[in-house]
């Protein structure tokens, strides 16, 4: 309820009122996070969170003093709280509750065959079949279900090709149709066409922001980073020099806005796939994006 498109504070509000009325306990979820970016932001789960940015160390390398600090930081540091969360929660008068028409895109997806070597498959088994249309040479709208590619049994859909030990995958795109908060759309390497198969990707949310992350083995949860702010990014690369995978983010200038890079050295060096996808993080529902100038060598 916390979402804007959900209602947002007014409804988290009209929540807790029907729950009091029940004589329920009722919370949010949660009330308060840590996370390494700075303050409170829109969309967010919580009502207090950290007030300055959180630097993490590695756990597997820091040293103990390192980490001691790092934990002495968690009961010290400086809050913030969701004002506008607070205020609708504790006026005495509830405000006044407007829910907005969310769109969808209609279905089905387009079914384009895939071009000259490239395959275009659904990856797990989402409830709405995803697809893509040409819109002209190197440039496609990519449609995708699915709920996911985070927790280690991924469905999106992916226009892919084989790829080996090195490549370099670019492309111009724009961020998802908003399916849902957490839909994505980017550039994706993935060791098989498995679900639950070590992957690295570099991704757009529906607002704009990216991210990057990576899944070290058949079905972990993935680790992510966050790159850019949204509304940045314009251009995504992804490339694989042996071991060592490398993720950037390009500005409408084709300047370099961020760079991540992992090594990998578990990755089979043969018969991976690296591509274009799109999810919707709606079992539900379709999203899209449109991808342009999509260079691979």
């Amino acid at each position: 309820m916390v979402f804007d498109k959900a209602g947002g504070a007014a409804m988290m509000r009209h929540y807790y009122d029907v729950f009091a009325g029940y004589g329920w306990a009722a919370t949010l979820w949660s009330y308060k996070i840590v996370k390494q970016e700075a303050g409170c932001h829109p969309d967010s789960w919580s009502m207090v969170t950290n007030r300055d940015k959180l630097p993490v160390p590695a756990l597997r390398t820091a040293s103990k003093d390192e980490i001691e600090s790092f934990f002495k930081i968690l009961g010290s540091m400086e809050r913030a709280a969701n004002e506008n969360l607070r205020a609708a929660l504790t006026s005495d008068k509830p405000p006044a509750l407007a829910l907005r028409e969310i769109p969808t895109l209609p279905g089905p997806a387009p079914q384009d065959a895939a071009p000259e070597g490239w395959e275009a498959v659904d990856l797990g088994n989402p409830s709405v079949k995803g697809g893509q249309r040409m819109l002209a040479t190197n440039s496609f709208e990519v449609f995708g279900g699915g709920r996911d590619v985070f927790e280690g049994n991924d469905e999106c859909h992916f226009l892919c090709r084989t790829a080996g030990d090195h490549f370099d995958l670019s492309s111009a795109l724009t961020p998802p149709f908003d399916s849902q908060t957490y839909a994505k759309a980017g550039v994706m390497y993935r060791t098989s066409l498995k679900p639950n198969a070590p992957i690295v990707i570099v991704s757009l949310f529906p607002d704009g922001a990216c991210a990057f992350a990576y899944r070290r083995h058949n079905g972990e949860r993935i680790t992510q980073v966050d790159m850019v702010p949204p509304g940045k990014t314009h251009s995504l690369r992804l490339t694989r020099n042996g071991s060592r995978f490398e993720a950037s983010a390009l500005g409408a200038d084709g300047g370099v806005l961020a760079t991540e890079s992992i090594d990998l050295p578990d990755f089979p060096l043969t018969n991976g796939r690296v591509g274009l996808f799109v999810l919707s993080h709606d079992s539900m529902l379709l999203s899209k994006a449109s991808f342009s100038n999509v260079t691979f060598r």
